[in-house]
């Protein structure tokens, strides 16, 4: 949480990209800075790929929860990105006392005036750090989010790797096959998955045991 807070407004947002697409399972694009890494100013920091239905806004201000910043994002996210079905709140600096909870309010009233029944999440230094703890072992998105924070990627990089379940390929599909895999894991302890060589049965096996543990975390 430290190092979030140290973080410039270009650190966090390229940080907030692959944080992003570990919170949602989608692909994003940077937009809150140019080629020479200076700020946008009055469009949606980060784009999901398809077709921007989820968008996220960074805030780096000292007085972020305190401020219009989170109210001024939304504005720019809807000019920008009119068709938006959830709006991701980003923020490195933890917030103090209740003001996170007044910041939702502020939010959520902003969203209703909008009238198009949007969603809205908002994340302050603390809880985008307990979420990267949270899922450490669960994403293959940590080397790229750590990337931004040295301390912790050091400490990671000492933790045990023993029983840790491997991860998936960014390219991987997935496959009715996991769900009939995961049924029958209902009833019985164990199974064997069988056939020619090459067809995918490590990476089904390996899914179905990240979507069991994701599970299991929740």
């Amino acid at each position: 949480m430290d190092e979030l807070d140290h973080l410039n407004g270009s650190e966090f947002e390229s940080l907030c990209r692959p944080f992003i697409e570990m919170l949602t399972g989608t692909d994003f694009e940077l937009k809150g800075h140019n080629l020479e890494m200076k700020p946008v100013r009055g469009s949606a920091d980060l784009l999901q790929d398809d077709d921007y239905k989820i968008i996220g806004q960074c805030g780096t201000e000292r007085n972020y929860f305190t401020s219009n910043k989170p109210l001024d994002d939304i504005d720019s996210g809807n000019k920008n990105c009119p068709n938006f079905k959830t709006i991701y709140l980003f923020c490195n600096r933890k917030a103090g006392g209740d003001d996170f909870d007044k910041t939702k309010e502020r939010v959520e009233e902003k969203i209703k005036q909008l009238k198009k029944g949007q969603k809205y999440k908002i994340f302050d230094g603390q809880r985008i750090a307990r979420k990267i703890y949270e899922n450490i072992y669960q994403t293959n998105k940590i080397e790229e989010i750590l990337e931004y924070l040295p301390t912790a990627y050091q400490i990671y990089l000492l933790f045990p790797q023993n029983n840790v379940l491997p991860m998936l390929p960014a390219d991987y599909e997935t496959r009715p096959e996991e769900q009939q895999v995961a049924d029958v894991l209902k009833q019985v302890d164990f199974l064997q998955i069988y056939g020619l060589s090459g067809i995918g049965k490590s990476l089904l096996s390996i899914a179905v045991a990240n979507n069991l543990s994701l599970i299991l975390v929740r």
